[in-house]
């Protein structure tokens, strides 16, 4: 775990804390912890910085954001399965964002934290994400997607169903639920809740002889995980309506960007905020 700072304190006479949004001002690397995988990063925010592990893809195009159980950690379930499926999704072109709650065991405050890792990453051009989260992080990913239309798949694996009472709101956009049979932390019946008030494309996966870290299925998990992700992010992406840039030019052709016969070039934009680390 990494200390960060606490969400800061409303002055007398301002609206409760837990009725304020929260501001995305930024990020800033930030020394992984040892042993861990991935770029770390601190998002600063107007509650508190949040630490989280960056996973570049080269596209840059599609990403998961990982949240785990009411503890916090960015490693997650099934022997650290986060850290393994951000390192192989970036090979299909899926970046990944382990994100860490400033604030354990509170479903408002990861519900935002959540948010601002979407935040974070469609302001620097990402698309579609997808939300994964096990146990209370179950309930954070699909509270968060019905406030994100940036989100485009959930996943919640060994669900608690407090917190996700609006999984209706999660459709059209597809949901991943999986559960150990041998769940003696939140019983199988919680996953059952959720899907069936869920709206479709729904689907439930039950393993038989595993508990709530799923760590008897994980082989299994590991393939379920990476094959679905990689079909509702990558594969399910829409064409893009532009063409592909030409690589080579002929005699005579003018540089893409290069201005008509006879006109001034113009001064180039203003640089935007800088980009996530790439590869």
């Amino acid at each position: 775990m990494v200390q960060r700072g606490g969400p800061p304190q409303p002055p007398p006479g301002q609206q409760p804390e837990e009725e304020q949004g929260m501001e995305v001002m930024g990020y800033q690397p930030f020394r992984a912890p040892e042993g861990h995988t991935g770029q770390g990063m601190l998002i600063m925010t107007s509650r508190g910085s949040i630490f989280a592990l960056f996973h570049p893809a080269a596209a840059m195009d599609a990403a998961v954001i990982w949240v785990w159980g009411a503890r916090g950690g960015v490693t997650g379930p099934a022997g650290g399965i986060y850290a393994k499926l951000a390192e192989e999704l970036a090979d299909e072109g899926i970046a990944s964002l382990r994100l860490d709650y400033r604030v354990p065991n509170h479903i408002y405050e990861s519900v935002l934290d959540t948010l601002a890792g979407t935040s974070l990453l469609e302001g620097v051009g990402f698309k579609r994400i997808a939300l994964v989260g096990h146990s209370f992080g179950s309930a954070v990913a699909i509270a968060a997607a019905t406030f994100s239309p940036l989100v485009k798949a959930v996943v919640g694996l060994s669900s608690q169903n407090v917190g996700a009472e609006g999984v209706a709101g999660v459709s059209p956009r597809p949901l991943l639920l999986v559960h150990g049979m041998e769940d003696t932390v939140i019983a199988p019946r919680s996953t059952q809740m959720i899907y069936d008030e869920a709206k479709e494309p729904k689907e439930v996966k039950w393993f038989e002889g595993a508990g709530h870290g799923l760590t008897e299925c994980k082989d299994q998990l590991h393939d379920l995980l990476k094959g679905w992700l990689v079909k509702n992010l990558r594969d399910a992406a829409q064409p893009s309506p532009q063409p592909p840039r030409p690589t080579l030019l002929r005699p005579g052709d003018a540089p893409p960007g290069a201005p008509p016969p006879g006109r001034p070039p113009q001064a180039p934009p203003p640089q935007g905020p800088p980009r996530l680390f790439r590869p």
